[in-house]
């Protein structure tokens, strides 16, 4: 089958025996978001309001561009009582990057959001980071040992300064949340969206557009659509495969839209051993279930949990964190008999989903940042891919899904405390995503 899952059995077994073990202290910057209490001795720095950060980054970014973005963080949009920011202005210059962000009225908390400054991240679609360099405008608690978090109230605004970045593609604003795990406060900070779109479908309509323009501005535009211009590229792009009156011409626009006439002017324009291969795919690619072609074996890996306590930062006295590494392998191969084609020709590119989801339950009590008791699950998702090719269609692969804690536990300097757990087994799982021909 190609829907697989297996428990992880035995992953939260002996926690509490795992408490008097020794181990060396463990610190994340996770840890400043979900510091549980308020402090009983950090120096608090009151907000500078004279705005000498703008004034500065004007200064040495004399041709920056403004952009008004008006965004409400995504967190606040799906829950009131989440971090309640909003992104007013963007600056973008040569030596650096600006942020204003207000503070909105968060129902249920006096303040609208507590921002870990160490964690905060501007973040590229290609997963690349930057860390801020300076902050202005609202009040910060520091601790002896380097830890900073940043206080937004209502009515506050927040400058970030950050290093210079291409600000005509996408961005987002990511920390580090209580429970470890990567969150976003923006998620889509775009502002010039409209200049890259009406350029790329500028080139994608243009008499003498290649089919690569044509299915770029697909591919990022097409479910973005604001002129509604996609139909348009996409007829066109068939009817240029088309006019080509080429083996290849035929080929792709027949995966595109499935149309039988295409699949037959292919076939009779076939003459190499590619073009057979090509055409083996085009009976692949008519399949709804493709996975009825291969079987799949996953196996789990023998682990064992590890356990680490210690002193932390940032109204922090101690925390406990205890982790197991998740993986296995997993063979996949054509199936020889039984199934509705079987490969002979083609080298195949097999994408499987991954998913790991451990069942825990996440506990907060503390008079400064507030309470919740609340499920605090550790899901993770990813892609793996495999090749398989003539003559024996089989390949065996690693399957990692990281190091998952399985508990925590961290005690306030005032003595709140914040601690998730595992209620439950694991659950790995991995199921066909896809299946395309290389060559």
């Amino acid at each position: 089958m190609m829907d697989s899952k297996h428990a992880i059995t035995g992953l939260a077994l002996c926690l509490l025996s795992a408490w008097s073990f020794p181990a060396r202290a463990q610190t994340t910057e996770a840890q400043l978001v979900s510091a549980p209490d308020a402090p009983e001795a950090v120096d608090t720095i009151d907000p500078d309001t004279s705005r000498a950060l703008l004034k500065r980054f004007r200064a040495e970014n004399p041709g920056a561009r403004e952009h008004r973005l008006g965004i409400v963080s995504e967190a606040f949009l799906e829950d009131p009582s989440n971090p309640a920011l909003k992104l007013e202005r963007m600056w973008s210059g040569d030596k650096g990057t600006l942020l204003e962000i207000s503070g909105l009225e968060r129902k249920g908390r006096p303040e609208s959001a507590i921002v870990s400054y160490s964690s905060i991240r501007l973040r590229d679609k290609a997963g690349n980071s930057l860390k801020a360099l300076a902050y202005e405008g609202v009040t910060e608690l520091r601790d002896k040992r380097g830890g900073s978090a940043l206080v937004v109230k209502p009515g506050d605004r927040l400058y970030l300064l950050l290093p210079p970045v291409d600000d005509y593609q996408p961005h987002a604003l990511v920390y580090l949340g209580w429970d470890g795990q990567v969150a976003s406060y923006f998620d889509r900070i775009d502002p010039r969206f409209r200049e890259r779109y009406d350029a790329s479908a500028k080139a994608a309509m243009a008499p003498e557009a290649t089919p690569e323009q044509m299915k770029d501005f697909l591919v990022e535009f097409a479910r973005r659509d604001p002129d509604n211009k996609a139909p348009g590229v996409f007829m066109a792009l068939i009817n240029r495969m088309r006019a080509q009156n080429t083996f290849e011409g035929y080929y792709h626009a027949y995966l595109l839209i499935k149309d039988p006439a295409d699949a037959k002017a292919a076939q009779k324009l076939m003459r190499t051993d590619e073009h057979r291969s090509m055409m083996e795919n085009l009976a692949v690619a008519t399949l709804a279930d493709k996975s009825r072609l291969l079987e799949m074996d996953f196996r789990l890996n023998p682990g064992q949990t590890t356990s680490g306590e210690g002193s932390c930062w940032m109204l922090c006295r101690y925390n406990f964190t205890a982790q197991r590494e998740v993986s296995g392998t997993v063979t996949i191969r054509a199936r020889q008999a039984g199934g509705p084609i079987r490969l002979r020709l083609g080298t195949y590119r097999v994408m499987l989903a991954t998913e790991l989801v451990l069942p825990r339950h996440g506990l907060q009590e503390s008079s400064w940042v507030g309470n919740f008791d609340k499920r605090a699950d550790d899901r993770r998702t990813g892609q793996l891919t495999v090749t398989l090719s003539p003559p024996n269609y089989s390949a065996t692969v690693p399957v990692s899904f990281g190091r998952v804690d399985v508990a925590f536990f961290q005690r306030g300097s005032a003595g709140g405390y914040t601690a998730y757990w595992a209620d439950g087994d694991a659950q790995a799982t991995l199921s066909f995503k896809g299946m395309e021909l290389i060559k």
